[in-house]
């Protein structure tokens, strides 16, 4: 379908939905009369993982009616709605709501995804109720959502409450994969107390740092005529947040520990061994499930398909804010005239929310590729050496090793403890089996207050024994993004006579 007549059906699709909403939620409608709205969201400072206690809710504290930060792809994000009535003769007892986000911005981006019905916090009114229609996407024509919104995500809620009350409602919105795109602060939460006139919105709240997306990423070897191949990995933060320099009483350092895994494969002489392993990277504050097929081809196009592989059924669970190896796929091409002479792999993810069981239907990927395997005939890499290489990147930041746990080693022209920008290198003793290394690492703001971003990048690689006539090697990499915060508090006292 050529792009011109999909963009006229889509228009076509939004005035008909919006016509049909409108004309339905004007039917129930309800104005406010003398009700005082407060709108809020969780703004996350790198230390809140969710759920709190079952709930998809903050610490009072955390809320603010300001710009959010510490949120990222498929996290669901806690929006607070206060509603507060006076004690006029007329004041409404029954009235209408709208909770909205964008659904795509003007940048042709994904944004909120899902809307959850609100629940009722328990400091409310005992008079207190709410009911939530159905998620309706309504473009930003009939409506008065900002020049940033293409199409807007919208529930209508109808509230019951007696005079002289206050309600708290609480509610998430998940940010869609796909949203990290968008530039900071063109993302933006809502509330409108006229729905469906939408005449005006009361407040909206932007995420103003860029979220991280969801990923994959992968290393791929081939090894011919050699007995054992190796598997390197690495675990790692996704995310290191300080969130107030300006604050004495917070720390200006924080520790991160960073894990290299490595596994010795079984013998297997006088083949082709191709070796595919695929981490993924989960930079929400709550866990996700992943499910991934892993194709491997002959060449390097996907016209001959050899072997696939799959996470187990169900999916695997993601951790909140961590890099983790999910899938080793290994495949044995026989040694002969007809062998392929290159490989390549395409990976694909999908993902599944444990929590409100929507479906989710981004997916993301990842490809390797591998030129002819290396041969030999003899028995090589029966052992390996272990390397890593650490630095930091980012103005008034510095790290330092502090130890390592697991194997011995060493670093190379560095003293434990010391600051630095790096790199700071490390090698392992010869290793003869699979085992783990785990660096406990220091992240320095080097002169608070400051406002800065980062990266501390880490690379390991392992060396096969005989690299000097196999070639084998291999390497993992992660990268922790680092921000930190300078925030002060202007109160203003006004005395009027």
């Amino acid at each position: 379908m050529h792009s011109r007549v999909l963009a006229i059906l889509i228009r076509i699709f939004f005035v008909i939905a919006s016509i049909a909403f409108l004309t339905g939620a004007a039917a129930v409608a309800q104005p406010a009369t003398h009700i005082q709205f407060s709108f809020q969201g969780c703004r996350n400072d790198g230390s809140i993982i969710l759920p709190i206690d079952g709930k998809f809710i903050c610490p009072d504290a955390a809320y603010t009616p300001g710009d959010l930060k510490g949120w990222h792809e498929l996290d669901l994000v806690p929006f607070r709605l206060t509603t507060s009535s006076g004690k006029q003769k007329d004041v409404s007892t029954a009235y209408n709501v709208a909770i909205a986000g964008a659904f795509t911005t003007n940048h042709g981006f994904p944004g909120y995804d899902v809307i959850s019905t609100p629940t009722i916090n328990p400091v409310s009114d005992a008079s207190c109720s709410v009911s939530a229609g159905p998620t309706q996407i309504l473009p930003s024509g009939p409506t008065s959502f900002p020049n940033s919104v293409n199409a807007g995500i919208v529930r209508i809620l109808t509230v019951n409450q007696d005079p002289d009350t206050t309600c708290v409602f609480d509610y998430y919105q998940r940010l869609a994969i796909g949203s990290s795109q968008n530039p900071g602060a063109s993302l933006h939460a809502f509330i409108f107390e006229q729905p469906p006139d939408f005449a005006n919105h009361d407040s909206d709240i932007p995420i103003q740092d860029q979220p991280v997306g969801q990923s994959i990423s992968k290393t791929m070897t081939a090894v011919q005529n050699t007995d054992h191949t190796w598997t390197i990995q690495k675990t790692a933060p996704a995310n290191l947040r300080f969130p107030n320099t300006c604050d004495p009483n917070q720390p200006a350092s924080q520790p991160v520990n960073i894990t290299v895994t490595w596994t010795k494969m079984a013998a297997d002489p006088f083949s082709i061994t191709v070796t595919t392993v695929i981490s993924a990277t989960n930079p929400a504050a709550r866990a996700i499930t992943i499910n991934i097929t892993d194709k491997l081809y002959s060449g390097l196009d996907q016209a001959n398909l050899l072997d696939t592989a799959s996470t187990p059924v169900g999916g695997v669970v993601l951790q909140p804010n961590q890099t983790t190896a999910v899938l080793t796929h290994v495949f044995t091409v026989a040694n002969s005239n007809n062998a392929p002479i290159a490989f390549n792999d395409v990976a694909t993810a999908t993902y599944a929310d444990p929590v409100t069981g929507i479906p989710i239907p981004q997916t993301t990927t990842a490809t390797a590729s591998t030129g002819s395997p290396f041969g030999g005939g003899a028995v090589f890499d029966n052992t390996a050496i272990i390397s890593d290489s650490e630095s930091i990147a980012g103005a008034g930041l510095l790290f330092s090793a502090d130890a390592f746990s697991g194997v011995s080693g060493a670093f190379d022209s560095y003293t434990a403890g010391t600051q630095t920008a790096g790199p700071v290198l490390w090698n392992s003793v010869s290793q003869g089996d699979s085992g783990s290394v785990t660096f406990n690492k220091t992240v320095f703001v080097t002169a608070p207050p400051t406002q800065t971003t980062g990266t501390l990048a880490d690379t390991a690689t392992l060396t096969g024994s005989d690299f000097s006539v196999t070639g084998f090697r291999t390497s993992a990499s992660a990268s922790i993004n680092i921000s930190a915060d300078a925030m002060v508090t202007l109160v203003i006292n006004k005395n009027v006579n």
